[in-house]
């Protein structure tokens, strides 16, 4: 496809799912702004990419040959680097915006450092404490913010981090989750609660050990709730299909499926009475639609929507999730009323407008403590 016209073109570099998930609603937010910006595929979750442009009716201007690197990062960053080096070279943009804390988000982030290009970091400041928990998304966030030149952070949290990290406070810019476009855009209406459970599964940290323990406290969820199903979107990983099938494969009212588009996902999850996740996306998804959740994680970066009682730290222990699990089950089915004020997209936008009308001149990006 045809590039856009590269002056003042500000470039947006999408790799996987979750990524594209949030910034397709900027983009289509960008171009009602009538800002000028091409769109990179880095080929990263090139499958499940497709389906979230497809949902956005958004299509990438720029498409990097799919990538097979299975659990290599140092042969995936070699390759994104390299890919995305010859790609933001010729396009010579004014600014590249990147998305949380992806191999590709990192990877963009030091070409452009590198090529004294401008870096707007969407969802910055998310901190989990631990370099191994998320592996390796807690090094590369904190590595994107040395570089950043606009931190775009979604809580307060998140912003105080930067600041605690010696970032200049007028380089940080509080202005929400990208997320609540995205839903709003991909739910229009809520569906009603069902009776059908979600679970997602796919950390790089959890060992095959881990994941069989998780897999038996489902079973023995399901065990002790037979009127509940539970829904299981399989991620790709063979490791991770592998030891999924074996777990369930005798599992009444468990059923494994392919990863599901956006348009198939967001009604599960939003009717679910119980959602068990290892990701950190679910978890400011479900929190704003007010989905009681338990994260299968030891720590969280996501610490603000632990502050609704909705959102809960299980851990990795089987005893401990079906406890907590059993606890929100019975809990009332209360229903929580998805809040719609403002548009962080739109907030986003204005931060780009503002950035253009300065030339993209901005001075050195990060300060340090």
């Amino acid at each position: 496809m045809e590039v856009r016209e590269a002056q003042e073109t500000i470039a947006v570099v999408i790799g996987t799912r979750p990524e594209g998930i949030k910034l397709c609603p900027l983009v289509l937010k960008m171009r009602a702004c009538g800002l000028k910006f091409s769109i990179l595929c880095s080929g990263q979750h090139r499958e499940m990419l497709s389906e979230v442009f497809s949902a956005f009716s958004v299509e990438p201007d720029v498409l990097l040959p799919q990538m097979h690197f299975g659990e290599d990062l140092p042969a995936l960053l070699s390759h994104l680097i390299a890919s995305l080096e010859e790609k933001i070279k010729r396009l010579a943009p004014s600014a590249v915006v990147v998305q949380g804390d992806t191999a590709t988000a990192y990877a963009a982030a030091l070409v452009a450092f590198l090529s004294h290009i401008p870096i707007v970091h969407v969802e910055a400041g998310l901190r989990s404490g631990d370099p191994f928990s998320p592996f390796p998304e807690e090094s590369f966030r904190r590595s994107i913010a040395t570089m950043a030149t606009l931190h775009i952070a979604p809580t307060p949290q998140a912003m105080q981090h930067l600041w605690s990290e010696g970032v200049p406070k007028e380089r940080v810019f509080l202005l929400g989750n990208t997320i609540e476009d995205a839903v709003r855009y991909l739910l229009p209406k809520r569906p009603p609660r069902s009776k059908t459970m979600l679970l997602t599964l796919h950390r790089r940290e959890h060992s095959e050990e881990k994941m069989q323990g998780i897999f038996s406290a489902v079973t023995e969820l399901m065990r002790r709730f037979p009127s509940y199903s539970l829904v299981y979107p399989v991620h790709p990983s063979p490791r991770v299909r592998s030891v999924a099938e074996q777990a369930f494969r005798n599992t009444p009212g468990v059923r494994l499926v392919p990863p599901l588009g956006p348009k198939e996902f967001y009604p599960l999850l939003a009717a679910a009475p119980l959602v068990l996740t290892d990701s950190g996306g679910i978890q400011e998804e479900a929190a704003l639609l007010g989905v009681k959740t338990l994260v299968l994680r030891e720590t969280t970066e996501r610490e603000y929507e632990l502050r609704n009682g909705d959102i809960r730290l299980a851990g990795t222990d089987p005893s401990r999730i079906v406890a907590m699990a059993e606890t929100l089950l019975l809990r009332s089915e209360k229903q929580k009323k998805e809040s719609r004020k403002g548009s962080p997209c739109e907030r986003i936008c204005n931060v780009l407008l503002a950035l253009k009308e300065c030339g993209f001149d901005m001075p050195r990006p990060y300060r340090g403590s």
